[in-house]
């Protein structure tokens, strides 16, 4: 799998929801097909996270939540993190993930798009409405996109000016 330069990642938008009309969990299938097809483990960044925790779970939802709003770093978590932070979550309605071998970080006055490009995959949750998903190899996004049935895809703003 190949690596892309940031001018030509696409950004695919996944609009699929449950029989219950809430979105899909895009989250769970990015680190299921991750685990399936990328022996790197990833280290997370996740930003800016509005979310539900099942009923009995285990984090602090109210810490997890401030420790993703902090500049520049975010709540970090690496590979093992990542998984429990997803099986205690119910519903992700708005957050910014980043992975990469070393983690990302965002300064307050960076676009979304522009941090999106750092990161070797990102997804962000958007208003319970949809997610937005971009990998810097084309194949693996192409490939955790195909489980889904309302995707569009579209190149990415230029934000190299």
């Amino acid at each position: 799998m190949g690596h892309n330069s940031p001018a030509q990642r696409v950004m695919y938008e996944i609009v699929d929801t449950q029989g219950d009309g809430v979105l899909v969990d895009v989250l769970g299938g990015t680190l299921d097909r991750l685990a399936q097809l990328v022996s790197v483990h990833f280290k997370w960044a996740i930003f800016d996270l509005d979310w539900l925790q099942h009923e009995d779970g285990i984090l602090h939802a109210e810490r997890v939540t401030r420790r993703t709003r902090q500049r520049p770093a975010g709540w970090r978590l690496d590979d093992h993190g990542i998984r429990l932070f997803h099986a205690q979550c119910l519903q992700v309605m708005d957050g910014l993930f980043l992975a990469a071998e070393d983690f990302v970080v965002r300064p307050e006055r960076a676009t979304t798009e522009l941090i999106m490009l750092q990161a070797d995959v990102a997804l962000l949750a958007s208003a319970s409405t949809f997610w937005l998903l971009t990998c810097a190899d084309e194949q693996l996004a192409a490939s955790i996109v195909a489980s889904y049935r309302s995707v569009k895809h579209t190149s990415l703003p230029n934000v190299f000016g």
